[in-house]
């Protein structure tokens, strides 16, 4: 009876042992893995990039490089229907255009020019590569590409910073074409350049200071932010009484938005120098009026 108790005692204590083993080895078991994400769906481009026709592109430059060719041409006909191609095609012969401008051939270069004119707008993208042709080893090239960006104007605004550096260039002929596209491109180029120019009223070369401020005076009120500026150039320069001038000149074409160099003026009406008095009564009355 005993043996009998012992052996029930003892399988008892196996089972819960068992179950025991069980259970701590379910609470270790790693949960199932999970399904994966469904992928959201992408939304159809609402502007698909169109496929490239290199095939059509490489005709058309043929196409224009032919062009540009003929326009060295002796034959006007055959000159006037290169430039009519050259006009279809737009902003695509552009840049053609503007490396026609270098070439050797004077007539080539100047129907080059005439195009680019024509095209307007579409030559604006091109802007910065004229700008770097206005002080080209080739005389006819710079004065090509000035012409070029004069008529863009305010189109070319993009290059007003790069234009107004050749205000300084050794080459009074490519000082001379800056200012007369900073004239063109008109007061839209003030907020890029204006305060450089002011800075040149006070340039050793006293052509220089006569170029900023003609284009300074042409650009009035666009240059109002420069008040201070011009206000202290008369103020400060006792020793340089043509500084002094210009500075009024540019405040008196500011007019009334100079209100804040009134008192500097009115310190300067008894300047020694006539010109200068009579530049800053000018420029009180204008401001005044």
């Amino acid at each position: 009876m005993r043996n009998r108790f012992v052996r029930a005692g003892a399988a008892a204590v196996l089972l819960l042992a068992t179950c025991n083993f069980f259970a701590a080895d379910a609470g270790n078991t790693p949960p199932p893995p999970s399904a994966p994400a469904a992928e959201t769906p992408k939304a159809p481009d609402k502007h698909p990039v169109p496929q490239a026709q290199p095939q059509k592109d490489n005709a058309n430059e043929k196409e224009i490089q032919a062009a540009v060719k003929q326009l060295a041409a002796s034959d006007p006909v055959a000159v006037d229907s290169a430039k009519q191609k050259l006009k279809g095609f737009g902003a695509s012969a552009a840049g053609a255009l503007v490396d026609a401008l270098e070439d050797e051939q004077p007539a080539l270069q100047k129907n080059a020019a005439e195009v680019l004119k024509e095209l307007g707008s579409a030559a604006k993208d091109k802007a910065w590569e004229l700008s770097l042709l206005l002080d080209n080893d080739n005389k006819p090239a710079r004065k090509l590409a000035a012409s070029v960006l004069e008529k863009l104007g305010p189109q070319g605004i993009e290059v007003a910073t790069q234009v107004a550096d050749y205000l300084t260039n050794y080459e009074p002929s490519v000082r001379a074409m800056a200012a007369n596209i900073l004239h063109r491109m008109g007061p839209a180029a003030a907020p890029e350049t204006a305060s450089d120019l002011v800075d040149l009223l006070t340039h050793k070369d006293k052509g220089i200071r006569s170029l900023a401020m003609s284009v300074l005076v042409s650009w009035g009120a666009a240059v109002k932010e420069c008040t201070e500026e011009l206000a202290n150039i008369l103020a400060n320069n006792p020793n340089d009484a043509d500084a002094r001038l210009k500075a009024a000149t540019v405040l008196g074409a500011i007019g009334p938005d100079a209100k804040a160099a009134l008192e500097t003026l009115k310190k300067s009406k008894d300047d020694s120098d006539k010109l200068v008095k009579a530049a800053v009564e000018a420029a009180i009355q204008k401001i005044e009026k």
